[in-house]
């Protein structure tokens, strides 16, 4: 995510949770949801979704963020996207429903700028 936002001239500091903090200040835009955030991808928009590690159903130290892409909308509400993992391997090209667990996913919160 911070590749994709330094080659948009977007800043972007800190891990994770930092990310959502800032999500919510300008330039950023909140989006309503996974379809809003799909629609503002496919536009050309540098979209992101986050979820604080506070905010999990499982607390954690560490966050989690993706950045949204044009492509399908799993279930109509899930949009594709890219990220990686602290210590893991990531997915590219895959909807936000496997980034997140069941009770996690429909937390997720959205921005594009």
């Amino acid at each position: 995510m911070k590749a994709v936002a330094a080659r948009l001239q977007v800043p972007i500091h800190g891990m994770a949770n930092d990310i959502v903090d800032v999500m919510s200040k300008q330039p950023w835009e909140r989006l309503p949801d996974g379809a809003a955030a799909g629609a503002s991808a496919a536009a050309g928009r540098f979209v992101v979704a986050g979820l604080k590690g506070s905010d999990q159903t499982e607390p954690s130290a560490h966050g989690h963020v993706v950045v949204v892409v044009r492509g399908e909308l799993a279930h109509g509400q899930y949009p594709t996207a890219y990220w990686g993992r602290l210590g893991a391997v990531g997915s590219k090209a895959k909807t936000i429903n496997w980034a997140w667990n069941q009770k996690d996913r429909d937390k997720v919160v959205y921005a594009a700028v």
